[in-house]
């Protein structure tokens, strides 16, 4: 694990700057942090990232068949 300190106002830039990861404020022991990264990158809170894992979405053959191949892919986060 790389640890880094920064202070507020200060970023850390990821993957050639794609990802910017900015310190907003500490306020009574919280840390605001601002990320600013492309559409396809999914960026969650560790617990809404479990909940997700454990609860992935279910698509039903109705959906399958319906939908335009392009807009499931992407309703899905599929290739």
């Amino acid at each position: 694990m790389l640890v880094l300190t920064r202070r507020v106002g200060e970023e850390i830039l990821i993957d050639k700057g794609q990802i910017q990861i900015k310190i907003l404020y500490v306020r009574r022991g919280h840390i605001a942090v601002g990320i600013h990264a492309p559409s396809n990158v999914d960026v969650d809170r560790k617990e809404i990232y479990l909940r997700k894992k454990a609860n992935p979405p279910v698509v039903t053959q109705q959906e399958i068949v319906s939908l335009d191949p392009q807009v499931f892919c992407d309703a899905y986060g599929l290739p």
